[in-house]
């Protein structure tokens, strides 16, 4: 599970022991590094030794596991959870206890939750807004189907993989933290959290059942297209009663570019009536599959989408498998593909490299949005493009190559590919040779610090990022925008894992400064 994302949204105090477990041992985990605490305890990410693979580790507040209801509770949620096996539903690999400490091994997710990312973007396009809502609903459908009810869907909920994978966490443990807590619902100046996505029997106390998940997705839904919770207040109290009366702003008002099949579905997961909302995840997993088909998003577009946190910050988007058209949706430029690659096929593969990354930086602009599937015939053989920038590299970096000529936008496009399918490994490798090579040191220092921020490695990140002048990084992140979002990236990492804002100032100072802008 991601760092933030397994805390159970807001941090709240921890009545339990607060004591440091890092460094140590528990069974068959190695405890790496805290990553927070939530309403049930802390969390730690850890190595499972037998299998050498990362978890994370919750272990139970001690109140909660010195109370023999709240303890089975907790263990019984945790059996019922691990039936429910979903590639988007994060996985319950064991429970165990150790000197008393009751804990949880589960799917340790890299990437952010879904909070994490509105509050960096501000809203989802179409596209990306209906790949995480197909895959949560899908995982809610299996969950409906075995009587599980999560009780807590909401953005900090939902974490977003760097490889476009979108997964519930905490699915089914809300209940014991739930019954745990009073809501404090007339305390002014609280953190919402649940009250926001609440449903409206929830409030009350009635029976709930899977359309309580329905209604809590439907606000997420909206959150994600709107930029904002549909309601809001002073207190937990004023949206508490918010959500009982259900006057919301339609959605077809705020984004006129959604369709309005898309805007009426949620509507109807939002209705304050259980019985009003649709009658299955089945039904909306179907509306949802129309809606695409209407939108011209086929399901193999959507199962191929880039991962979410590669979607830039801004609607300045060079994704390599869009075409770019204008917000009227009209085409105005497609990329002749088959001809760069027949190109890059011929001996100059350097060259056709090298125009192939001039194009894709050169075209882009605050004017256009990234729109899935509109290429058709002209789409990109990634695996060609692959191949054709690795021989375009191996050629620029050999030693042997006496006139290597200019192949850094080579090497940089090549480096993009390998972070956005998360292949840090062969990132780092190709970043290491381009440090061997004066002409490409620059970029290989500034690849390596990002490389190493995803790698959990502030440190070592901290040490390149320094390496190269601020000038360089300074055009590099100006003129590519693929290149300043990993810059971005990794300052987030790097702050996370325990690395110091005093010395990271600098490269946000570097990336948020204005720049010239790209020409048409």
């Amino acid at each position: 599970m991601s760092d933030d994302s397994i805390t159970e949204g807001f941090r709240e105090k921890d009545t339990g022991s607060s004591a440091d477990l890092s460094g140590s041992t528990v069974g068959d985990y190695r405890i790496l590094r805290r990553l927070g605490q939530g309403g049930m305890g802390q969390v730690y990410l850890a190595e499972q030794i037998s299998l050498r693979r990362k978890v994370a580790l919750k272990f139970l507040r001690s109140d909660l596991a010195n109370n023999k209801d709240s303890l089975k509770r907790f263990q019984n949620e945790a059996e019922t959870v691990a039936q429910a096996t979903h590639p988007s539903i994060v996985q319950v690999y064991a429970i165990g206890e150790s000197n008393g400490r009751h804990f949880m091994a589960l799917e340790y997710v890299e990437g952010r939750n879904l909070r994490e990312y509105l509050s960096f973007k501000g809203t989802l396009d179409l596209a990306a807004a209906l790949s995480v809502l197909r895959q949560i609903v899908s995982a809610l459908v299996r969950a409906s189907e075995l009587g599980i009810v999560h009780r807590d869907i909401k953005p900090e909920n939902i974490l977003l993989t760097r490889k476009g994978e979108a997964k519930i966490a905490d699915f089914g443990l809300a209940r014991a933290n739930a019954e745990q807590q009073s809501l404090h619902l007339t305390q002014t100046g609280m953190t919402l959290g649940t009250p926001l996505y609440m449903a409206p029997e929830q409030v009350e106390g009635k029976t709930i059942d899977f359309r309580t998940d329905m209604y809590s997705l439907g606000v997420t839904a909206y959150h994600m297209l709107a930029g904002k919770p549909p309601y809001k207040g002073e207190n937990a109290f004023e949206v508490a009663l918010k959500h009982l009366k259900g006057e919301v702003e339609p959605l077809e008002k705020i984004r006129n570019d959604i369709p309005v099949e898309l805007c009426q579905l949620i509507r109807q997961m939002m209705m304050v009536e259980p019985d009003k909302r649709p009658p299955s995840f089945h039904q909306v997993n179907e509306k949802l599959s129309q809606i695409c088909a209407i939108s011209g998003i086929s399901k193999e577009v959507m199962a191929a989408l880039p991962g979410i946190t590669n979607i830039l910050p801004s609607v300045d988007q060079s994704l390599p498998t869009t075409a770019f058209i204008t917000k009227n949706a009209q085409p105005i430029f497609v990329l002749p593909w088959k001809k760069i690659i027949g190109l890059a096929l011929l001996p100059c593969a350097l060259g056709a490299g090298i125009w192939a990354s001039w194009i894709l930086q050169t075209k882009t602009d605050d004017s256009f949005v990234a729109v899935p599937g509109e290429l058709e015939d002209e789409s990109i053989d990634l695996v060609a493009r692959e191949k054709n920038l690795k021989m375009a590299t191996e050629q620029f970096l050999n030693p042997k190559n006496k006139s290597p000529g200019n192949g850094t936008g080579a090497c940089m496009d090549l480096g993009l590919l390998y972070l956005s399918k998360h292949q840090l490994d062969d990132a780092e490798k190709l970043f290491q040779s381009c440090c061997n090579l004066e002409k490409a040191r620059d970029l290989g220092n500034l690849g390596l610090g990002i490389v190493y921020a995803l790698k959990d490695n502030p440190k070592e990140s901290l040490i390149y990022f320094k390496k190269p002048q601020a000038t360089y990084i300074a055009n590099t992140v100006n003129f590519n925008k693929d290149f300043a979002y990993w810059v971005k990236e990794a300052i987030f990492f790097n702050l996370k894992n325990g690395g110091s804002k005093a010395d990271l100032v600098f490269l946000e100072r570097i990336v948020d400064a204005p720049g010239p802008k790209l020409k048409k």
